[in-house]
């Protein structure tokens, strides 16, 4: 495997997604890898219940 910025790229994908999530991307998307699985995945159980909601207000 060659190491290039595609390998940073990723690697902050994956961070950012931790951030957001509050988990590892794989922990929340494992269960819905299935053949039969129903991709009807709601927003607010994928993000952190931990972050606030964004205002409105600047």
């Amino acid at each position: 495997m060659n190491v290039s910025e595609k390998c940073d790229v990723y690697s902050f994908g994956v961070l950012a997604l931790e951030v957001i999530l509050g988990k590892h991307p794989g922990d929340v998307l494992a269960p819905f890898s299935g053949s039969s699985a129903n991709m009807n995945i709601e927003l607010d159980d994928m993000l952190d219940p931990r972050l606030p909601f964004p205002s409105l207000e600047v």
